[in-house]
């Protein structure tokens, strides 16, 4: 599908340069004729027959745009295969257990950080409100 889009927008952009060199020189040799018989300015027949170039700008502006396509296509089938091939590789290797490796010291700072928490959280000690306050 790649190699269809890429042909169809050379196609296209190949099509749009030359249809459009073909009208500018059509406008040019009918322009210098008008000038030889009437003696106008040239810029009043340029702009009457610009309007008919859009076509080709047109073609051209399709054919970058299926280009941009199948480059897009391009990278994703190959950002595809390395990310299945990434995959298989990390279903291949073994899964290691992961050991905690928690020193004494954090044991005892999180023992102490635990003790702290439940002392700053208590009720109070009249008994008539079951609500818990921060003692901060």
């Amino acid at each position: 599908m790649k190699k269809i889009l890429t042909i169809i927008a050379s196609i296209m952009i190949i099509g749009g340069l030359a249809g459009g060199l073909s009208s500018i020189s059509t406008i040019y040799k009918m322009v210098s004729e008008e000038n030889q018989q009437y003696y106008e300015p040239y810029g009043l027949f340029y702009i009457q027959m610009l309007p008919g170039l859009s076509i080709f700008v047109y073609l051209m502006i399709g054919g970058s745009l299926l280009l941009a396509v199948s480059a897009f296509l391009k990278r994703y089938e190959d950002r595809t295969s390395i990310m299945e091939s990434y995959v298989h590789t990390l279903v291949k290797e073994e899964a290691k257990p992961v050991q905690s490796s928690v020193s004494q010291a954090e044991q005892e700072t999180i023992a102490l950080f635990k003790q702290e928490k439940q002392k700053d959280v208590s009720p109070d000690d009249t008994g008539e409100d079951d609500r818990y306050y921060w003692k901060g």
